[in-house]
């Protein structure tokens, strides 16, 4: 797994966003695009805009990006005069997250701000309870809060078939858990399985356990209404009802049966049929799974260098040049792309293996 931050450093940096963080809910009638990078608030001031600030602002107004990009970077009193004609013309609510002097996030006014800062409040002594636990990756991006927790009682070995050559002697992997969450409107807060293999410091993100929309009126897991009908105690207690949730589900993720389950399935992958073409196999989960060129190309190299064609490979492969992307938000996703080969039926998996 991609290193990150240290705890300390992750700790550190959530607590100072929670400090440096505004947040304005406006009218849109309020706001002003000027010059094509700074937004003005009436009576709040003028602030920078992030990239993924200005890719909502033109998603919430209906503006393609292909045009929006050219006006801004040719054209920005053009751009200007569209984003504020649309705001006056079509006024709305909105929720504008602002940290360092930039619009990080430009959101709906139903958006309901399960912050990191809260959501490590509650996990850090969850996880503290549990014991003998290892934080083993953990970051903090623009997009998102990440937090790989491995829970080593739960540990399991690769039996294969055919052992020797390139197949390591002891080939154990250890269970456990990833919670991650967006505060700027990437993504819902989530609580995933992790499979950590001990050989190479693999990470594999599997089943979701947990999916929570930051929609403000959404009252519980399976009711939609308007936010209107709530007052901000009602939606207080709500939260605080999630966070309660929120400790039970972290605390039942660390599952020996499902560990088990999941162990069954990488022992069947380990021995499944092997890729014939190389090349056709990894363009195949390339298209599958949206991976650009680059990156099926470093899967092939470790894919090559492991020696190990099979399902279970493969799918080391792709989790193995996940440590080498710069990103973290983009390792973390080939991990997630590592799950969903595991998860292959034999049917998918054999149309992979077969492709020419």
């Amino acid at each position: 797994m991609k290193s990150g931050r240290s705890l300390v450093e992750l700790a550190q940096e959530v607590q100072r966003i929670n400090e440096q963080k505004r947040d304005f809910v406006a009218d849109t009638r309020e706001i002003h695009l000027l010059n094509g990078k700074e937004l003005n608030m009436t009576g709040q001031g003028e602030f920078g805009i992030t990239p993924l600030g200005h890719d909502q602002i033109g998603g919430a107004l209906g503006i393609p990006a292909a045009f929006y990009d050219r006006m801004q970077h040719n054209h920005p009193d053009v751009l200007d005069h569209t984003v504020n004609a649309l705001f006056d013309r079509e006024p709305k609510k909105r929720l504008v997250r602002v940290l360092d002097g930039n619009v990080r996030a430009f959101l709906s006014d139903r958006y309901r701000r399960l912050d990191n800062f809260d959501l490590l409040n509650v996990v850090f002594p969850i996880l503290k309870e549990m014991g003998n636990v290892e934080f083993k990756s953990m970051d903090v991006t623009d997009n998102r809060l990440y937090l790989k927790v491995v829970t080593p009682w739960l540990q399991g070995g690769i039996e294969y078939k055919n052992p020797g050559g390139h197949h390591p002697v002891n080939d154990v992997v250890q269970g456990g858990i990833v919670i991650s969450n967006s505060e700027v409107g990437r993504g819902t807060l989530q609580v995933q399985t992790l499979i950590y293999r001990l050989v190479c410091s693999n990470g594999l993100i599997g089943e979701k356990l947990l999916t929570k929309r930051h929609v403000g009126g959404r009252i519980g897991f399976d009711d939609d209404l308007p936010a209107e009908l709530f007052k901000e105690d009602t939606i207080k207690a709500d939260d605080e009802r999630f966070w309660l949730m929120m400790r039970d589900l972290v605390q039942s993720a660390v599952d020996e049966t499902r560990f088990q389950e999941t162990l069954r399935k990488m022992n069947m992958a380990a021995s499944s049929e092997p890729i014939q073409d190389v090349s056709a196999g990894i363009k195949e989960l390339g298209k599958r799974f949206d991976m650009g060129e680059g990156e099926q190309k470093s899967v092939l190299n470790f894919l090559a260098e492991g020696g190990d064609l099979t399902q279970w490979g493969a799918l080391n492969a792709i989790t193995r040049a996940a440590q080498d992307v710069e990103s973290y938000d983009r390792s973390t996703e080939l991990e997630e792309i590592g799950g969903k080969v595991l998860a292959l039926s034999a049917s998918d998996w054999g149309m992979v293996a077969k492709a020419r």
